[in-house]
């Protein structure tokens, strides 16, 4: 009896005396491939970069690790045991590049030392999570000194850890880099674009503020000189003015000077309350106007009405031509004030200043009972 193999099966066939019989038997049933595993989650790095495809799996592996709580054990009669997972990565037949994201992930594979099989296409790898090494990040220097330890392990120990405790996970999981699964590389370079817009707008806006700071520190600083400059040279012209005798008024020159200004504004005044008096009595006339032509329907003599208009307007004109005369008289006082001798004595200076503060007066309290008259004759007409 020969054996004999068709495929993954093989046979024991029998060669009986009989010419042209073969006789075939089965004896057994056997795989010459391993079955393949049931992956329980499965990864997509379509479209990842390198370094975020690493991070990914990192990430992907720690947290299967996490749920299922995993402990290293070997398979028993050549079949797999623990959890699997699926990672796709993609043939790389596609890319001008060649496989560049599958070499990535056998490289870190084979760093970690972690059992993995290719599946059928090359595009994707069955990995045993319990399997293989953590890897961390080398801690930061804090000191120079060398401590040599003597090592009391025995050879013969695997130094591979049997399975990274939950301190361990976590602290990779924090390590690992927190990248958004569903930014692509499309999305990735926009980013990339937008920040270095933004920085470049931030440093056109910085040196801009820059050129506005230097040039209102100028600004300032020639304001600054300038007014240094006119304040000295006002001290410079006050100090000559002073040596020569000839900076400020007598105390009889600037009485003088405040009575002019004060019969100038009066006379504004006066003018002010003659063009506000005429207004009123136009519109007192107006009033009357109006009234005497009412009255007119109702049998009141319209001459009663034109007399009163005509005896208003009289008295308005006088007002204004007394007020024109007194305002005359004075201005007259006051140039007469004004080009009085200096040589006069105080007694008489006094007297007269007095004299024509009596008259301003007297004017001013014959234009406010004027006025109390007019208010009343108006008051009158109107039967207030």
């Amino acid at each position: 009896m020969l054996p004999a193999s068709f495929g993954h099966i093989t046979f024991d066939t029998e060669i009986c005396m009989l010419p042209g019989v073969i006789k075939v038997t089965m004896s057994r049933c056997r795989s010459s491939v391993k079955e393949q595993p049931e992956p329980v989650d499965v990864v997509d790095l379509h479209g990842y970069r390198r370094d975020r495809a690493v991070n990914k799996i990192t990430f992907f592996l720690s947290r299967i690790m996490g749920e299922y709580n995993l402990n290293d054990s070997d398979g028993k009669d050549n079949r797999p045991s623990g959890v699997w997972v699926k990672i796709i990565t993609g043939s790389g037949s596609h890319s001008p590049n060649g496989p560049q994201l599958r070499e990535a992930v056998r490289e870190l594979l084979e760093k970690r030392e972690m059992d993995f099989r290719m599946c059928r296409g090359n595009g994707a790898f069955l990995v045993r999570v319990g399997s293989g090494i953590e890897l961390y990040e080398n801690p930061s220097l804090t000191d120079t000194k060398i401590t040599f330890l003597i090592n009391d392990r025995p050879v013969s120990q695997s130094w591979q850890p049997s399975s990274p405790n939950q301190w361990d996970r976590e602290k990779q999981r924090r390590r690992s880099v927190t990248w958004e699964d569903e930014v692509t590389p499309a999305e990735a370079a926009t980013m990339d674009q937008t920040q270095g817009g933004s920085r470049e707008l931030e440093r056109n806006l910085m040196a801009t503020d820059r050129h506005h700071l230097n040039e209102e520190e100028g600004r300032r600083k020639e304001d600054t000189e300038q007014e240094a400059h006119e304040f000295d040279q006002a001290m410079q012209d006050d100090v000559k003015l002073g040596s020569a005798g000839v900076r400020s008024f007598s105390e009889e020159e600037q009485l003088r000077e405040a009575i002019k200004k004060s019969l100038v504004e009066n006379k504004s005044q006066s003018k002010i309350n003659a063009e506000e008096e005429e207004r009123r009595q136009y519109l007192i006339a107006l009033k009357e106007s109006q009234e005497a032509t009412e009255a007119n329907k109702n049998q009141v003599d319209e001459d009663e009405a034109l007399k009163k208009l005509m005896e208003h307007s009289l008295r308005e004109y006088q007002f204004i031509e007394s007020k024109e005369k007194q305002e005359e008289k004075e201005f007259e006082l006051a140039l007469a004030l004004s080009n009085e001798d200096k040589s006069m004595s105080s007694e008489a200076y006094e007297e007269m200043v007095q004299r024509v503060m009596a008259e301003s007066l007297d004017f001013q309290k014959q234009i406010q009972e004027t006025e109390k008259e007019e208010n009343r004759l108006l008051l009158e007409a109107l039967n207030i």
